[in-house]
């Protein structure tokens, strides 16, 4: 399966060392880069193309781009990488995005997680309100429906609160709700 676009328009997976970079090599590397960025672009602009294809497709581009970069970046080549992006009408972002994309694959993560993702910060919380706040204020442009909106996201947040006549009353999330507490001790009539 992970060839499937390749083979499609004729491509064979092919891992180059730098030591075999020559002529022929090169040549074949700017035919694979030329028919990958081709497939690339069709990909983009059809609607019937998977999101996994153009994974596949930019993976393997990449992988051809940073080999051909390995080859032309080099000190005496004189920007020979910038000329052939030119050439093949790549531009020079896309194809560093994709090289990057592929040395991340080839080094291993320094920094590996168990994937679970820190807490927000307030500046997190603060940018995500930021860029809502323009939907919100369409939507509820009643007290009542900004009420109404609070409401629903306490009680979806799984949050503690409570209904009385003035309003709702929120407890953070650290403080113990009334019912959570013991009762308190009689006073001393002393």
């Amino acid at each position: 399966m992970d060839y499937v676009i390749a083979e499609n328009i004729g491509l064979i997976p092919t891992a180059v060392q730098p030591e075999q970079l020559d002529a022929e090599t090169e040549r074949k590397l700017t035919t694979d880069i030329t028919d990958l960025w081709s497939v690339h672009v069709q990909a983009q602009n059809t609607v019937a193309t998977t999101k996994e294809e153009l994974r596949i497709v930019r993976q393997q581009l990449g992988e051809r781009l940073h080999t051909m970069k390995r080859l032309l970046a080099r000190p005496g080549c004189n920007g020979k990488w910038s000329s052939f992006l030119q050439e093949h009408k790549i531009p020079r972002t896309t194809a560093d995005r994709l090289v990057a994309g592929h040395e991340r694959l080839l080094a291993p993560e320094t920094k590996r997680t168990n994937g679970a993702l820190p807490p927000p910060t307030v500046r997190d919380i603060e940018k995500l309100f930021k860029s809502i706040r323009p939907k919100l204020a369409k939507v509820l442009t009643t007290r009542e429906s900004v009420y109404a909106f609070i409401v629903c996201l306490i009680s979806r947040a799984s949050l503690r609160y409570e209904r009385c006549e003035e309003g709702i009353l929120m407890f953070h999330p650290t403080v113990a709700a009334p019912e959570d507490v013991p009762p308190a001790e009689p006073a001393n009539s002393n």
